[in-house]
């Protein structure tokens, strides 16, 4: 094999790699179901991986933007630019492999309810009266909330 074809097979392989992160954390990658109190309804929530590993997307993008650097430079510089985008790679696996439980799921999907940006864009910020029924997410407090992560054998888990 060439030094060209290894070259270009090397940055490939980082675009396609750094692409496959970037697609998978726009994906769900779990739903928190609530119980609340009777006369409500459960409420889901989905969490996609962006909500619960943020750093992984972003290690991505650091990594598309590192294979520049590997194009634009040479020798040294550029063995320094692929050091660090190995250090990108196994940074986003292991920011994925620590950090995803079924606690850290429900606590990202209430604060993603609860949140004043979430209330405010579904239209539940605020009070209803006379019986009205606002249409916007809400959990309410103290409610038990169960993790259902997707992709994974045996993996809801109530907190």
């Amino acid at each position: 094999m060439t030094v060209k074809r290894e070259y270009a097979f090397a940055l490939l392989g980082g675009a396609v790699g750094a692409g496959l992160v970037l697609l998978a954390v726009r994906e769900r990658w779990a739903q928190a179901v609530f119980t609340q109190p009777k006369p409500l309804g459960p409420q889901v929530v989905n969490v996609s991986g962006n909500d619960l590993v943020p750093l992984a997307g972003a290690l991505a993008l650091a990594a598309l933007a590192g294979l520049a650097a590997v194009i634009a430079t040479r020798g040294v510089v550029r063995r320094a630019a692929g050091v660090l985008l190995a250090l990108f790679g196994a940074g986003a696996g292991a920011a994925i492999m620590t950090s995803v439980t079924a606690a850290t799921v429900v606590s990202v999907a209430a604060s993603k309810v609860g949140s004043p940006e979430s209330a405010a864009a579904s239209g539940s910020a605020g009070s209803t009266t006379g019986g009205a029924t606002g249409g916007g997410s809400f959990v309410v407090s103290g409610s038990t909330g169960q993790a259902i992560m997707t992709g994974a054998p045996s993996s809801s888990a109530r907190c």
